[in-house]
């Protein structure tokens, strides 16, 4: 017993250390200018990443970045670049052309707050805590802030579905415009390869959290080099440079919640995205929005395809709002996958020039 102890407690030793060497190479490494906190009404402290706007018009109006289901602000600036092999980082690229720039990180990631024993929290919290706590704090420190009284918002993937979430619930006011990347509310019948994985629901609900970045950061100096069968779910590979692949499964995905596996899979049902407790059905709000909104996709997003963002937005009030696909039957240099679209190797050239020109159309206003 003694000896199989002590073989448990090496093999976790060496798998630490060695999570812990990977992580030090290849994990991202944001150039943020501050980093400042807000409390949500349940207590939780979120971190938002700041960059200040400089270039030739400073203007400073206000756009907070939104990350996905598993993944944090550094997918927006992850600092591994090269001169030959450059990762663009969204975040740096606006606050060049005068945005202030604020990077999410949601509750129990990166620098927000954490959840564990040692800790005093819980893996517990749902994407019904994202919408009703983490954001609308998010929102209101930025425009506390600031001097506008109105923000832009570009969320990617789950940061999208949050941004429609929002805007529906609370009407949208406080937004000026907004960009949903690789996004909607109803995945049912849209090609999405997360659909196979629904029949496994109902194994979310004993769990307190998936280990999704302990496995990731495992397989990260795999990433990029043409050895992954499974890389396209992410992103299309020869879209990405390997710097970047790497750093996105070492630093930039982390473990989440089981709640909210559980409830994301709502999105694959007749009505889509519901609320925890079934009382709650966000596409049946999406009338109530009244930000102009932006969706986003790649000809290639094996998570979120061009059907879903054209679904979301029949769904969306009036003509404000409008579709951007990319890929070579859109005029583009190559396929898009779902993270390319915000950190490809033509991203920068392609994508960033759109998001910029829709910010441009619907400028936010003043206090």
């Amino acid at each position: 017993m003694l000896a199989f102890l002590f073989t448990v407690a090496v093999v976790a030793a060496v798998v630490f250390t060695g999570i812990q060497i990977i992580r030090a190479r290849y994990r991202p490494q944001p150039t943020e200018d501050e980093i400042h906190f807000a409390t949500t009404a349940d207590g939780w402290r979120i971190a938002l990443h700041r960059y200040r706007p400089r270039g030739d018009d400073p203007h400073g109006e206000p756009v907070l970045l939104h990350h996905g289901v598993t993944a944090n602000a550094a997918g927006f600036d992850m600092g591994v670049g090269t001169p030959e092999k450059p990762v663009p980082s969204l975040a740096h690229w606006l606050a060049e052309r005068g945005y202030e720039v604020w990077a999410i990180d949601l509750r129990g990631r990166a620098a927000s707050q954490r959840a564990g024993i040692w800790r005093g929290r819980r893996w517990n919290w749902s994407v019904d805590e994202y919408i009703n706590f983490d954001d609308p704090a998010a929102v209101d420190f930025i425009l506390t802030h600031s001097t506008f009284r109105q923000m832009h918002w570009i969320g990617h993937s789950m940061g999208g579905i949050l941004l429609l979430c929002h805007a529906g619930l609370f009407g949208s006011p406080r937004l000026a415009s907004g960009v949903a990347v690789a996004s909607g509310l109803n995945y049912r019948d849209t090609g999405s390869a997360y659909q196979p994985l629904i029949p496994l629901r109902g194994l979310a609900k004993p769990l307190g959290r998936f280990p999704t970045g302990f496995f990731t950061t495992l397989l990260a100096p795999l990433m990029g080099r043409g050895v992954d069968r499974f890389e396209g779910f992410n992103y299309y590979p020869p879209n990405i440079a390997p710097r970047a692949a790497r750093a996105v499964n070492a630093g930039v995905i982390n473990d989440i919640s089981a709640k909210v596996f559980y409830q994301l899979a709502s999105m694959f049902s007749p009505s889509g995205l519901t609320s925890l407790d079934g009382g709650t059905r966000y596409e049946d709000l999406l009338p109530n929005v009244t930000t102009p909104l932006l969706l986003v996709a790649g000809d290639r997003d094996q998570q979120a395809s061009t059907a879903l963002a054209e679904r979301t937005l029949a769904s969306l009030p009036g003509d404000g709002h409008r579709t951007a696909f990319f890929g070579p039957a859109f005029g583009h240099s190559t396929s898009y996958g779902h993270f390319d679209l915000v950190a490809g190797i033509h991203a920068e050239q392609e994508v960033y020039p759109v998001l910029l020109e829709w910010l441009q159309s619907h400028r936010a206003a003043k206090k």
